[in-house]
């Protein structure tokens, strides 16, 4: 097994990954409208389904934020401070 190690992530390989986070969320976010354009044809005359959306909506609009903030602010911000050293 191997050890791990440190790895100082350059401009380039930055902007690449940063790309690469952005093409992931545009493709999910097709998926995601696909998804519930797709239940919503599926399950239109049953009312959980609004129920359901709802929750969901408030989970993503209210935990994604959250989950973003906290997980990736630390991680960036070194990151990001040693790329301008």
């Amino acid at each position: 097994m191997g050890s791990a190690t440190q790895h100082t992530m350059g401009p380039a390989d930055f902007a690449r990954h940063s790309q690469n986070l952005d093409l992931f969320t545009k493709i999910l976010l097709v998926a995601t409208v696909a998804t519930a354009i797709a239940a919503l044809g599926r399950f239109y005359s049953n009312p959980e389904t609004g129920g359901a959306f709802v929750l969901v909506g408030l989970l993503f609009f209210w935990g994604m934020p959250a989950v973003i903030r906290n997980f990736s602010s630390i991680a960036t911000d070194k990151q990001l401070h040693k790329l301008t050293e």
